[in-house]
């Protein structure tokens, strides 16, 4: 369900493996994006789940049907914060798009720069109705860029990172 190539695929599949971005970009974290397209989804393995033809109903129909929905990541991350220094507290971010553009923030990642930290977030609020034409888009970052939320940056020498091993 993450729209990446087949080598990219093969890395997540890994027990081993896992994706990364970088940047030393100044000021700048590093994001990899996931696009959740749950609705497609669905419908592929659950066709008889949705009885309307027409996408927006379909949508309609999922939203009464639905009871919770959990993104589930193990993160590491890494960078210096907007003072040069080590930001133990936001090594990476998780965030989530909503309807309407902007992100918002689910969760923060602990220091932990050696070593893979699972965080499972359960959508609360209005966080399960940011469905934006069928998909949930969510980004694990070492700070998203253009927030104002803080985060792992590059200072142009070292660079701010973020690696993923798994997502779902």
């Amino acid at each position: 369900m993450v729209p990446f190539n087949s080598d990219q695929y093969a890395a997540l599949a890994d027990p081993l493996g896992f994706v990364r971005a970088e940047t030393t970009q100044v000021g700048c974290g590093a994001e990899l994006r996931f696009d959740f397209p749950v609705i497609a989804e669905l419908e592929k393995r659950h066709p008889y789940l949705f009885k309307q033809r027409e996408f927006t109903r379909k949508v309609e129909e999922y939203f009464s049907m639905l009871r919770s929905v959990k993104l589930t990541s193990s993160t590491r991350g890494g960078g210096l914060d907007s003072n040069n220094s080590i930001n133990a507290l936001k090594y990476y971010l998780l965030h989530i798009r909503p309807v309407g553009g902007g992100t918002w923030l689910l969760a923060t990642g602990a220091a932990g720069l050696t070593d893979f930290q699972k965080k499972t977030v359960t959508f609360s609020g209005s966080f399960p109705r940011q469905l934006e034409e069928g998909v949930y888009t969510v980004f694990a970052s070492s700070k998203k860029n253009y927030n104002l939320d803080r985060g792992a940056v590059s200072d142009g020498i070292t660079p701010a990172w973020v690696e993923v091993k798994d997502v779902n």
